[in-house]
Formats: structure tokens, sequence, C-alpha cells
């Protein structure tokens, strides 16, 4: 039976979601030459201010409160910058957390920020290391344990089908790599075995490990001397992180966790319809995971087209405007990833796992710099569970 047709359990509204919309950019203004990025961040600050988008920034080295409610403007030393060269800089866009279903809202500031990104007085670079992130939480500020197995089952079965969105760089990106074939999954080649790791875990840290481990003999360990660590650790750098599961205050009910799930796969967007259409697919990809996750059969196989109907019949559902965005990103879809084989797969990841000297610098940067989407988490987290 279609996956879209088994609506039989109590329905739950997409508008008990929120989001944050991350963008990692490299910048340069067409009016005035900045040699320092205290200088970009202050005329993309006036920019934003004009178009009426609610914002503040962070300048290196100073000291700031995280607002979950504005826009937040900082560098990105994990972007390529050429200041003296061409006056461009990474700068990261985090977004406040907004509500899903509130689509004009979130819809409007987005299109604003395009606006003085692309239609003002800025010129962006795209690069293979720009993206666009989408974090995702319950509306209630923390997960149930059920809620994210069902939504792990979804990553794992729909891997493939998300990867025919995606160019190829960001398939075999070091900053985004496979869930279904990490350190641990890849050992269960048959996805019944997956899924049954997926119900057998005891905690939401045991279930966080699972998706994200990251061995300490892998490329990425080694290049952040992880090497310590025999049995491994989690690591962000997947395409659905839920490593912030682990690092929030999971002190207690092993059911629950605070904390966002991330997805980190898309490119760069160089439109407010692409970023907005990335939103509206995370959005309705976790609603499906909460009421059919635990529905999926593991050796049936993950159907592009299925998902895509499943999908639009969501979008349908909770009201979403501007659902073309969403058909012509499954009608553009290249389903290459789909017909490759499970060793073939495996050996594709194998080498996508490597990691550059380039590389290593920019892992090493990720793991000092300020997480902001998770520092705005938390003021959003405390409001709710004080």
């Amino acid at each position: 039976m279609a996956l879209c047709h088994y609506y039989s359990g109590p329905q739950y509204g997409v508008s008990e979601f929120r989001f944050a919309l991350e963008l990692g950019l490299v910048l340069r203004s067409r009016r005035k030459t900045h040699y320092s990025l205290r200088g970009i961040i202050y005329e993309l600050s006036e920019r934003l201010r004009y178009r009426g988008v609610p914002h503040h920034y962070l300048l290196p080295g100073q000291a700031y409160h995280e607002n979950d409610r504005i826009w937040t403007i900082v560098g990105d030393d994990t972007l390529p910058s050429s200041p003296r060269e061409d006056s461009r800089f990474g700068i990261r866009l985090v977004s406040p957390y907004f509500i899903f279903r509130d689509f004009s809202h979130w819809m409007h500031q987005v299109q604003d920020v395009f606006r003085v990104l692309y239609e003002d007085d800025f010129e962006t670079t795209s690069t293979h290391h720009c993206f666009t992130r989408v974090h995702i939480v319950p509306c209630r500020g923390y997960w149930h344990l059920r809620e994210l197995k069902a939504l792990a089952k979804f990553v794992l079965h729909y891997e493939a089908c998300l990867d025919a969105f995606m160019p190829v760089y960001r398939q075999r990106s070091i900053y985004c790599k496979s869930n279904r074939w990490n350190d641990w999954f890849r050992y269960r080649a048959n996805p019944r075995d997956a899924f049954a790791d997926v119900d057998r875990s005891s905690s939401v840290k045991d279930l966080a490990f699972y998706m994200n481990v990251c061995a300490a003999h892998s490329a990425t360990a080694v290049a952040l001397n992880m090497r310590h660590m025999p049995a491994g650790t989690a690591h962000s750098t997947f395409r659905w992180s839920f490593t912030n599961l682990i690092k929030e205050r999971n002190t207690g009910s092993r059911s629950t966790g605070f904390g966002t799930v991330v997805f980190r796969q898309p490119p760069a967007s160089a439109s407010a319809t692409e970023a907005m259409r990335w939103v509206l697919l995370v959005g309705c990809f976790a609603q499906l995971s909460r009421t059919h996750g635990d529905a999926l059969d593991p050796n049936g196989g993950a159907s592009l087209k299925r998902l895509g109907d499943c999908i639009l019949y969501q979008a349908r559902c909770c009201g979403a405007p501007h659902r073309s965005l969403l058909k012509s990103l499954f009608d553009q879809a290249a389903p290459a990833a789909q017909r490759r084989s499970a060793a073939a797969t495996l050996e594709y990841e194998l080498v996508a796992t490597r990691v550059l000297p380039h590389e290593q610098e920019k892992l090493r940067h990720m793991e000092i710099q300020k997480d902001i989407a998770a520092d705005k988490y938390k003021c959003f987290a405390m409001r709710q569970c004080p």
C-alpha cells in the first residue's frame, strides 16, 4: 500500500514543528571595497535594517547573548575568504526559530533576506563549501524517543531519494556524509537489521550515536585527532545530524531529547525559492516520519515517486503555499543514486569520506566556531521548558 494512503493514526499538525534556516555563503559588496569582516557585516546589517529584517550581528571576539527571535549575521571561517584579492568574505546568516506552519511570516522574511543578498548591493559566490541547513525541533522544545526513531527510519530509508536532489559534490562531501553507510550501519547491509538497531535504541543518546557515529579509525576522526576514542564518537558531519541531542541537557528521561535535528546536505541557495523549497521539504518529511515512520517496510524499496506523492500530499494537508517548488524538486531529481547496488554505494561512500588537506583545516575550524543555531535553540528551549 502506498505510504500516503494509510493515514489511520492520529493526525498531528505541522505547526508542532519549529525550524531555523542557516545560510553559508561568500559575499562581496558591489558598492564598497571592504578589507575586513567588520566592514561587510556593517553594510549587510544596514541593508537588512532598510528591508525591515530584524537581526543582530556577531563580530570576532565580541561577547554576545543570542536571540532566537531575530536573524544573526556572523563570519564563517569554514568558507573561503579573499579580503585582499577581491574583498570576498565567508558569511553565515541564521534565522529565528520560525513556526513551520506560519508560512506567510517566515517566507516573507526569507524573501526579504534574499532581496538584500541578490537584488541590492551584494554579489554572492557559490562554492562547494557553501551550504543551506535546516534545523528542526517540535514546538514543545524537545523530542520523544519514538519520534526520533521514526525520523531516523525515514532518513535511512529515503537517503538515496534525497541524494537525487543534490549535486554530486554534496553527495560526496565530507561535511555531509551518509547516515545509511556510516561506521555503524554499513555493517547492516540488510535494511531490516538497520531498522532493528534503531528500534533497540534505549535512549536518545544511543540513537544519536548510531546515526552519526564516527569510528576512531575514520578519516574524519584521524583529521580531528579523535583516535584516542577507541569506540568512536558521534560527529555532526552527516547528511542528518543528531549530535545536538547529545550535547544538550538530556540528563533526565532517556526517552526525551533536547536539541535539534539538522539536515545539512543542501548546497548554497541561490534564491529565496531554493531556500524555501528546502524548508518545505524538511518540514513535510519530518511530519510524515511522525505519522508513518513505524509503518515503513525496510525491504520494500524507497521509491522517489512514492516519496514525492507523499510529500506533496502532506504539503496540501498543511496548507503550504508554493507547493510547485516541491513538485519541481521531484521533477528535476536525478535518480542515478537510487540505481547503485548496496556494494557500489558503500564503495562510493568510502571514497567520499576521504579527507583532503584543505578539508582537514575546514573540519578543525568547524570544531571551534560558534554554533549559532544551537545557541538560538537554547534560548527557545529555556522559554518552553524552563
